[in-house]
């Protein structure tokens, strides 16, 4: 477990701390993903800073779920509809394409 290591490491450098803070956060989202993609099947859609809660103890959690669905949900039209409250920087550059190739149609008819 690297929380432990990165702990127990002695090392109290500020520089070393702060490295240590954001590994540890980043460790902490990405277990949260893991159990949400192998346990639950379920895909967030919508991991960002606003989706990054930091406890008063200096733990990280994810929040934000109101895009999240199961996998067996998950497809172009759902994440299509949901483009207006999802983050910018969420959106993959295929929707980008896709979005703009409906655009181009609908303006072209």
């Amino acid at each position: 477990d690297p929380s432990k290591l990165l702990l127990n490491s002695g090392i109290t450098s500020p520089e070393f701390n702060s490295t240590a803070k954001l590994t540890l956060g980043l460790f902490q989202l990405t277990q949260a993903l893991q159990f949400l993609h192998e346990k639950a099947s379920i895909s967030h859609n919508n991991v960002c800073l606003l989706s990054i809660y930091v406890s008063l103890n200096g733990i990280w959690k994810l929040g934000n779920f109101e895009c999240a669905c199961r996998y067996e949900n998950l497809n172009r039209k759902y994440l299509t509809s949901l483009k207006i409250i999802r983050a910018e920087e969420c959106l993959t550059p295929e929707e980008d394409q896709q979005v703009s190739m409906n655009e181009m149609i609908s303006n072209c008819v």
